[in-house]
């Protein structure tokens, strides 16, 4: 008896950047911590990584997680940071000119990892330069063109940062080329994310359906 697989559900990158939001919200992120997942996810997506998977785990473990402070950025034995944290401490620090990124830098381990490169890309158009990412398998240039290491395990442990090759003007400033592509993600993950997100809205009380929301207390038409 064969088993049918169900095919990936597609999105446009705008629809996953705003499911992520509205998840990073449910699962207790502030709205600006949110709108950084948005970003992270939107990026990884267009360059065909699982961003909205990764996302997802990385909420699933954010109770035990501690968050990052700017002066914890390379410390250890604080268990697995915060992908979104540290990548948003690391991208505010590409603009101070002896910053972390002036030099090589390690950073600890951290809780899906892939979701802090969409800041390292945009701290390099940032600085003018590429950051390459030395992980256990090898190295990863960003921004560029080269695939992404999308493998669960291929980003586990330390990382060490370091600044490469200047960029060409394509890849600078705010105007930076982004990945276009699509979202792409399971039926469990969307219907998990989903499940956050609801979290998000609030219920009608009686108070807010006497006051125009919904169809009131007498809904007679």
């Amino acid at each position: 008896m064969s088993t049918a697989y169900a095919a990936p559900l597609s999105f446009s990158l705008t629809e996953a950047d705003a499911l992520a939001q509205k998840a990073a919200r449910g699962a207790g992120l502030g709205w600006g911590m949110a709108e950084e997942a948005g970003f992270a996810v939107r990026w990884l997506c267009g360059y065909g990584a699982d961003g909205l998977g990764a996302l997802l785990a990385c909420l699933a473990a954010q109770r035990s997680m501690p968050h990052l402070a700017p002066g914890q950025v390379i410390g250890q034995g604080q268990g697995l940071l915060c992908p979104l944290h540290t990548g948003s401490v690391l991208l505010d620090s590409a603009e101070i000119s002896d910053g972390p990124l002036a030099g090589p830098l390690q950073v600890a381990p951290l809780c899906q990892p892939l979701l802090m490169l969409p800041f390292l890309a945009q701290a390099a158009s940032v600085l003018g330069q590429q950051l390459v990412v030395a992980y256990k398998a090898g190295t990863v240039a960003l921004p560029g063109p080269a695939p992404l290491p999308v493998a669960p395990s291929a980003l586990c442990g330390a990382l060490r940062l370091g600044l490469g090759a200047p960029l060409g003007p394509e890849w600078r400033g705010p105007t930076a080329r982004v990945p276009q592509g699509r979202a792409a993600c399971d039926a469990a993950t969307l219907a998990a994310l989903e499940l956050l997100a609801l979290k998000t809205t609030v219920p009608a009380t009686e108070a807010s359906r006497r006051s125009g929301a919904g169809a009131g207390t007498n809904d007679n038409d």
